[in-house]
């Protein structure tokens, strides 16, 4: 997250979050989370559909992470 100029207090849950928001998104759901952000209403009418979903980052979890929910 750092490269991207952010730093969530929790950044292996903030990570875990965003997918599963993402993926909602491209399942065509309006999404409501609260969690290390929040989003209110949110939804992709024009998602074609779900996406390959490439996970980088460092240590244990990340890595375990991406080889049960990432494509690539």
């Amino acid at each position: 997250f750092g490269p991207l100029g952010l730093a969530p207090p929790r950044p292996y849950s903030a990570l875990v979050e965003c997918v599963d928001v993402v993926q909602a998104l491209w399942r065509g759901e309006t999404v409501e989370h609260g969690g290390q952000f929040n989003v209110r209403g949110a939804r992709l009418d024009w998602s074609p559909g779900p996406l390959p979903l490439a996970v980088a980052g460092r240590g244990p979890r990340v890595e375990r992470f991406a080889a049960e929910r990432a494509d690539w």
